[in-house]
This record gives structure tokens, C-alpha cells and sequence, in this order.
């Protein structure tokens, strides 16, 4: 039987909120990539963030593509941020796993 403390219970809870708000940190940044990406590739703003992921495949930019360098340079800051929020995201499942290991 597993017994906790309530001041155990209330890290797990303020852990779990914290793991939370860095999962939807990480998705924001995500989104806010792929518009950057969006915009590179059409030359248009996308005044829908949804519109991002709807780009027709001759106008994406892959690897191979000549722009492909180009395109990298100008997200870089959002992609570095995306990287960021991936790490936050990934320290704070950390953290919440190893607090909920703390009582068993």
C-alpha cells in the first residue's frame, strides 16, 4: 500500500500543473515553427495558424530543395525556441515522474 503525505500529493499536483503548461508551451511553439515555415515557403502570412500544415506539396520546401538553407536560417529563432520548449517539456515529465517514484 502506498501512503503519501499531503505535502507529497501537493508536489505531484504542482508537478503534474507545471507538466502540463510545458506540454502546451511545446505545442504553441510548435505551431508558431510551422508558421514561420508556412510563411517562408508561400510568401504569404498566414493569418490562420491552422493554414500552416495546408501548404500544397509543390510549394514545400524539403531537404533537397534549393531554398532549403534559406528557409532554415529565416525560422531559426523560432525552431531554436521549439527546441527549448521541447527540453521544458521533457525536464518536466522528468520531474513529475520522479516525485510520483518519491512515494511509491
Amino acid at each position: 500500500m502506498i501512503s503519501a503525505t499531503t505535502e507529497q500529493m501537493f508536489s505531484i499536483a504542482c508537478k503534474a500543473i507545471e507538466h502540463q503548461k510545458a506540454k502546451d508551451a511545446a505545442k504553441h511553439a510548435k505551431l508558431l515553427y510551422h508558421v514561420a515555415w508556412s510563411k517562408y515557403e508561400t510568401g504569404e502570412d498566414m493569418r490562420d495558424p491552422e493554414q500552416a500544415f495546408w501548404v500544397h506539396p509543390d510549394e514545400r520546401i524539403g531537404r533537397h530543395h534549393p531554398s532549403f538553407d534559406g528557409a532554415c536560417e529565416a525560422t531559426k529563432s523560432e525552431y531554436n525556441a521549439y527546441q527549448a520548449a521541447r527540453r521544458a517539456e521533457y525536464n518536466a515529465k522528468r520531474r513529475l515522474e520522479a516525485a510520483i517514484r518519491g512515494i511509491a
